[in-house]
């Protein structure tokens, strides 16, 4: 009998420790950051927010098979778009959300509006920085609500 519940927990903690490594937990942090989606531009930031000056805990939520950012960083594998992906990662209780585009598109950019519409139906509270690829679309971003964005490439490229 003792053997089945000590095999049965050690069958517990395997499993949650699985999930953990895959990204399929919940983060259980407050107050922290949200990163929603994986570029260069977000592989920087992570790079900057691990300096001794920053301490608040970083999310990540990527459709992707591993952490992107490696140790010291929660990975929540999913869609952003996916309320209950960003619960997992903790939206809830995060003080900011991150928004990346995957690609340099003007697809990628409407994902990015989706990801914020999502974020504001389950966290208004939170707020949202978006990285946008063509400014000719940050009016589309204000109207989802964002907070504030961003462009990576200057505004002489888009014609």
């Amino acid at each position: 009998m003792l053997g089945m519940i000590t095999g049965a927990l050690v069958a517990m903690v395997i499993d949650f420790l699985l999930k953990e490594g895959q990204g399929l937990g919940a983060s259980g942090f407050e107050d922290h950051i949200v990163v929603c989606g994986w570029n260069s531009t977000a592989r920087d930031l992570i790079a900057e927010l691990r300096g001794d000056d920053y301490t608040a805990k970083v999310v990540v939520i990527a459709d992707l098979e591993k952490n992107p950012a490696g140790d010291g960083v929660y990975f929540v594998r999913g869609d952003a778009t996916n309320t209950e992906d960003l619960e997992r990662a903790g939206i809830k209780e995060a003080a900011a959300a991150l928004i990346f585009p995957v690609d340099p598109s003007d697809g990628a950019d409407m994902q990015s509006i989706l990801t914020i519409m999502a974020i504001e139906s389950v966290a208004p509270q939170v707020r949202t920085v978006a990285e946008v690829n063509n400014p000719r679309h940050e009016p589309h971003f204000r109207r989802a609500e964002v907070d504030s964005t961003g462009s990576p490439f200057p505004r002489s490229t888009w014609g």
